[in-house]
């Protein structure tokens, strides 16, 4: 059970392990609990945790009620196996330390006691944005099957796949409410690992169940952008706009100013929240003109700003946050949008899929020029089924965003052809909480198969090839047979006792009687009778 607790909303998925079976150089088999339609399950919550940052008590509420949401789903003798993860990102991320570290707190403290699931500290925290990027990169490659061994190779590459046993692998892109996250894999990363500032972007994992395999040693980059998702984005957006923006209408009277936004669909009104810290007093009104392209020119200004160059890299491409990106052939490497590039494509526009800048540009365009009321009107009559009212108003903003951020920040090139914007693979949606439990329990297997070594270690269960139910049998048949010799002991006992209460005399006549022959008498004991016994001769 894995909640990702976003900045928006928290989301539960239900996952389960398969541990039998796999070898030093397999990787866990895990699956979404489906429930009896043959859906996953997810269970979501808003709104997100970092919102109770005042109220850190009212968190253990929210997450008790997301939680009771799914527990039915799980079956009761699995509920002790069960591992229980909350992982916070961008939102926690955001808070100051301390309020974080107080919803935690009291995360960690309430729910081992609620429930008894597999709990431990390391399960109930706010991770850090790179290891985000991490789980997701694991996730989709791992559903793509690419951590699988080739068994069917040809014979001229026999050689080459029995030594490495893996795949190409893809990259991910995540773009969420209030962080950006990038990671792919690096093939040849002396040089940037060992002399590069950013050394610390580059990890070492190894997947599999056994350290001392090598089978699944990746060296990954990863960096996260906070404070660049789509959300936080539109906040941004907003005071730059406040600077720059062309001004149509001042009303003195009502102390408003009236700005033009291209951003907005095309007569679009929203007002905007005064920022007082920053010395203004009047309201700020946005009007919608619905310009795609000008919105795409400003928000690529915007983050060209932030694009800079890091003092040791004078003759490389400069980056956003001037963090170089190690070199990759965008030709040939395949990459995956997730998250925010998945809706901003297709829940109004249907482009989900290979991306492809200038599809998008034109059917942005085009439904940004709409007049807000038929965009509204289509809304109700349900044409955009994948859309809500908060879509449809920043759907313009977002994939301009979206697509700024990928080409100006990340430089992709604009004509990219290996790029694909996904939510759902094999069945499942794509989520770095998938990969989170591939790596956190990554030795599951081993341990299982350690387990069942010291069941074989048994002659009696090695020898009769006990199926897996005797096992158990077997295993508490000791505990039943003195349970039993206990009862019938406890019920002897207290039969003595009343009959040594009521009946004593009947009780000494019934003990003579059964032990007569059995049990010699005292004056036997007493009395001398060794000349009666055979073969004794007595001496002195």
């Amino acid at each position: 059970m894995v909640v990702d607790a976003g900045s928006s909303g928290s989301r539960l998925f239900l996952y389960w392990c398969d541990l039998s079976g796999h070898s030093s150089d397999e990787l866990m088999r895990v699956e979404p609990l489906l429930d009896e339609f043959g859906r996953p399950i997810v269970k979501k919550k808003n709104p997100g945790l970092s919102s109770f940052a005042k109220k850190p008590k009212d968190a253990v509420k929210y997450m008790k009620d997301l939680i009771d949401s799914s527990v039915k789903h799980i079956p009761v003798d699995r509920i002790k196996q069960t591992s229980l993860f909350v992982l916070a990102t961008a939102g926690m991320r955001l808070l100051p330390a301390e309020e974080s570290n107080a919803i935690i707190e009291e995360l960690r403290s309430t729910l081992p006691k609620l429930y008894d699931f597999v709990v431990s500290s390391e399960n109930l925290e706010v991770i850090n944005g790179r290891w985000e990027g991490i789980y997701a990169w694991i996730t989709i490659n791992y559903v793509l099957g690419r951590f699988n061994c080739n068994k069917t190779v040809s014979n001229l590459d026999m050689t080459v796949q029995k030594k490495t046993c893996r795949s190409s692998t893809a990259g991910i892109v995540d773009l969420g409410g209030a962080s950006l996250q990038i990671a792919y894999e690096v093939k040849e990363p002396t040089q940037n690992t060992t002399t590069n500032l950013h050394s610390e972007l580059y990890e070492e994992l190894n997947l599999g169940n056994d350290d001392a395999s090598v089978s699944h040693k990746y060296t990954v980059f990863a960096n996260t952008y906070l404070g660049y998702g789509a959300n936080v984005g539109i906040e941004r957006y907003k005071k730059w706009l406040a600077n720059s923006s062309t001004i149509l209408h001042k009303d003195p009277i009502k102390n408003s100013t009236l700005l033009s936004d291209c951003c907005l669909p095309n007569g679009l009104i929203e007002q905007m929240s005064t920022d007082k810290a920053e010395g203004r007093s009047e309201d700020l009104i946005r009007q919608g003109r619905g310009c795609f392209n000008e919105c795409y020119d400003a928000v690529s200004r915007m983050i060209q700003s932030n694009v800079t160059c890091s003092t040791s890299h004078q003759n490389e491409q400069c980056f956003l946050e001037g963090i170089p990106l190690p070199a990759l052939d965008s030709s040939n490497a395949e990459f995956y949008g997730i998250s925010e590039y998945w809706h901003s494509t297709n829940d109004i526009f249907g482009l989900g899929g290979r991306y492809d800048m200038h599809r998008l540009k034109n059917a942005a365009s085009e439904f940004c020029s709409l007049n807000w009321t038929t965009i509204w009107n289509r809304y109700r009559r349900k044409q955009y089924l994948n859309a809500d009212t908060s879509r449809i108003r920043t759907q313009c903003f977002k994939s301009a965003w979206a697509s700024a951020l990928l080409h100006i920040g990340l430089k992709f090139p604009e004509d990219v052809s290996n790029f694909y914007s996904v939510l759902t693979m094999a069945g499942q949606e794509i989520q770095w909480t998938l990969g989170a439990i591939l790596y956190r329990l990554r030795h599951l297997p081993l341990k299982f198969a350690e387990m069942r070594k010291q069941y074989r270690r048994l002659s009696f269960l090695a020898e009769k090839k006990y199926p897996r139910e005797i096992y158990i049998v077997n295993g508490n048949f000791l505990l039943y047979f003195l349970f039993i010799v206990v009862a019938v002991l406890a019920v002897l006992y207290i039969v003595n006792l009343l009959v040594s209460y009521f009946l004593p005399e009947r009780r000494v006549k019934l003990l003579t009687l059964l032990l007569r022959r059995k049990v010699p008498l005292i004056n036997y004991i007493m009395t001398d009778n060794s000349s009666q016994l055979p073969h004794y001769r007595r001496t002195i």
